[in-house]
């Protein structure tokens, strides 16, 4: 694929949430020339890079000392745009490019309303920020007052979101944060500070009506799969208060949520960013806490699986300045295939996290 097919399909197919009508011939160059910019300055191929790479690179771009000494901050920016909007367009099909049926772009939130209704789903409601849609138990909103990330769903979604991102044309800011909207009055409540509690979700863009149907398409399967788990399980207490708890004891729901803000989406210790490869844990057992502390976010680390399991059996434990200990019950083969002696880097740890932290050590911690 290359540049030039890029900017005939931005002059020409491509509809600007900004303007409504496609970008013209001077503006749709200043994309591929950025991205040219981009080649030399890094020598990376960004022409034959896969989509999600190029959305990876756009989160990261800030982080590349050769670009930010290049750059400046409205370059970056600009550059980011750039790489995203490639992204998306290799997302499309061949028909998507030419601006074909099966490519039909969703530029405001009336065409993804209309697009869902064709898919079996009834407007429950109008809200000031978003449109309410429902078919059989699945909920999806649609932001009114944005031109992106218009599609949002329940949080609980958030564990399958590396699989949603996975479908072409779908696409999540790299961000670890959620939405929040008063609006969304199906979805759960999360308290954030001092605040009032307020409904929050996972909220996603969508290149087409494509890339849409096959996102509720996923959705659907996965929501047939957790309410099958949930059938499979004891009942919930009808109660919120011992719901929240339940879903913080499996590392879910809003404690979760609070630990993916706090640590940035990423383990502290490895750098993975993928959430189907992070554990919300808690640092003191929840056996041994109060109400309060199971869903407090200081009494919570996002560890990489490996790493987690290793804290949860007390293989290893953080000093109050969040440096890394290892207890000598683990040998040195073990020590060697996770990697432990090498200088991992250290926590950044919160003075609310230090009760917890010698919670573990004492008690969890296995010392010689």
């Amino acid at each position: 694929m290359s540049f030039e097919d890029f900017q005939r399909y931005l002059a020409t197919v491509y509809i600007s949430p900004k303007t409504g009508r496609p970008l013209g011939a001077d503006a749709s160059g200043d994309y591929p020339s950025r991205l040219r910019r981009l080649e030399k300055l890094t020598g990376r191929d960004v022409a034959g890079a896969k989509p999600v790479s190029l959305r990876m690179w756009a989160d990261q771009l800030g982080d590349d000392p050769v670009v930010v000494d290049t750059l400046s901050l409205e370059g970056i920016s600009d550059t980011r745009v750039a790489l995203r909007r490639y992204a998306d367009y290799l997302s499309l099909g061949p028909e998507g490019r030419r601006g074909g049926a099966r490519g039909v772009q969703l530029h405001d939130a009336e065409a993804i309303v209309a697009e869902l209704k064709g898919l079996g789903f009834s407007q429950v409601s109008l809200q000031p920020h978003v449109h309410e849609m429902q078919r059989a138990s699945l909920i999806i909103y649609v932001k009114r007052l944005t031109a992106h990330q218009r599609i949002v769903v329940h949080p609980d979604f958030e564990l399958s979101s590396s699989r949603l991102c996975s479908i072409p044309g779908v696409v999540r800011e790299p961000q670890p944060g959620f939405f929040h909207d008063a609006s969304m009055q199906r979805f759960p409540l999360r308290q954030r500070g001092d605040a009032a509690p307020v409904p929050y979700g996972l909220d996603f863009h969508v290149v087409d009506a494509e890339a849409l149907r096959h996102l509720v398409h996923a959705l659907d399967a996965i929501s047939t799969a957790q309410e099958q788990e949930q059938a499979d399980s004891p009942a919930d207490a009808p109660t919120t208060e011992t719901r929240l708890l339940r879903k913080a004891r499996r590392g879910q729901g809003g404690f979760r949520a609070d630990l993916l803000e706090y640590w940035t989406g990423t383990c502290p210790l490895t750098g993975v960013r993928i959430p189907e490869l992070l554990r919300a844990s808690h640092i003191k057992p929840w056996s041994r806490c109060t109400d309060r502390e199971r869903l407090d976010p200081f009494n919570g680390l996002l560890l990489a699986a490996h790493f987690d399991a290793l804290f949860d059996q007390g293989f290893i434990s953080f000093t109050d300045e969040g440096v890394l200990l290892v207890a000598e019950a683990l040998g040195a083969a073990e020590r060697e295939v996770f990697r432990l002696a090498e200088k991992l880097p250290q926590l950044s740890v919160n003075p609310r996290h230090l009760p917890y932290l010698a919670h573990h050590r004492e008690h969890v911690f296995l010392k010689s």
